[in-house]
């Protein structure tokens, strides 16, 4: 589309003559052992990004509500502790540029039932920060992990390493948790060692970063709509 300004003047220049498209590229993924205790979420894709990337709070929600699916999660005060990364873009409401909130300052590892051609199974990572402003980005590391190329001719992205092709789904950057969620970092579980278990995941009608339970790949709705405020961050469902 063209890019247009709500309301201008006749005194006033028109809108800058430049196409703009919000809805930005993404991928549904599916993380996970098995198919009882697998969700799905969707990943923006970003060629030029330097890391894959995600929200702290958000990804601790999903942490927390699915601890399962995660390989490994770090913290940078861990016993054997790591420098945080600081980063110059994808930010929100910093208080100075030297803050913490600044900078990647966790870890989270998640199992996917992805099998590369060694039949190893996949493992994707996100460096995690609190003013990341997108609730997850797969970066340029992990596409050429899996020898990834984006058409968007087909609208697919495709991986030789994995021999799959994902659907690219285009909609605007998005960052918080689900609707009526009341989420806090003290609310906080950190996932501990995980065994071998069989987790029924239900009643997942949340319809806001893409999560949802894949298991049995049933018709399912998307978590869509999710809006952060300086104050809190809520969700808005699709009617």
């Amino acid at each position: 589309m063209t890019a247009t300004i709500l309301s201008h003047s006749q005194d006033r220049a028109p809108p800058m003559p430049l196409t703009v498209d919000n809805k930005l590229p993404g991928c549904e993924l599916r993380f996970g052992r098995s198919a009882d205790d697998e969700v799905s979420f969707i990943c923006h894709i970003d060629t030029c990004a330097a890391m894959s990337t995600g929200n702290l709070l958000l990804h601790q929600w999903i942490m927390s509500q699915y601890p399962s699916i995660v390989a490994e999660y770090i913290q940078y005060d861990d016993a054997e502790p790591f420098e945080p990364i600081k980063l110059a873009v994808a930010l929100q409401n910093l208080d100075g540029c030297d803050s913490m909130k600044s900078k990647l300052t966790a870890i989270v590892r998640y199992w996917t039932p992805y099998m590369d051609q060694n039949n190893k199974r996949q493992v994707i990572s996100f460096g995690l920060g609190e003013s990341i402003s997108v609730n997850s980005i797969i970066g340029l590391p992990q596409l050429r992990l899996w020898q990834a190329s984006v058409c968007f001719h087909t609208n697919c992205l495709s991986s030789t390493l994995l021999k799959t092709q994902f659907p690219l789904i285009y909609e605007p950057t998005k960052v918080g948790i689900p609707a009526g969620e009341a989420f806090h970092q003290r609310d906080f579980i950190r996932p501990g060692p995980i065994s071998p278990c069989n987790v029924l995941v239900t009643n997942l009608d949340r319809q806001s970063m893409g999560i949802n339970d894949s298991g049995r790949h049933e018709s399912r709705q998307m978590m869509r709509s999710v809006e952060s405020t300086v104050d809190s961050r809520t969700v808005k469902l699709d009617s």
